[in-house]
């Protein structure tokens, strides 16, 4: 398993396809190593509305089901 350091750089696999505990390592692996273009980093607040539009989409498809 590739570690949060370690970011998959030519995943081609659909994400249908992808172990949910693999799933999560990328998602934590995109969320701390996305830059703007300019190459800063985003406020906090802008990656946790990334991560909630990507957990809306995983449920749409039925990937993720929320720890309760």
């Amino acid at each position: 398993m590739k570690r949060l350091s370690e970011p998959p750089r030519n995943e081609t696999r659909s994400v249908c396809d992808i172990m949910t505990t693999e799933l999560d390592n990328y998602i934590g692996s995109f969320l701390l190593f996305i830059r703007k273009a300019d190459g800063s980093e985003y406020k906090p607040d802008i990656l946790s509305s990334y991560h909630r539009g990507i957990g809306r989409f995983l449920k749409e498809i039925h990937i993720y089901t929320p720890k309760t």
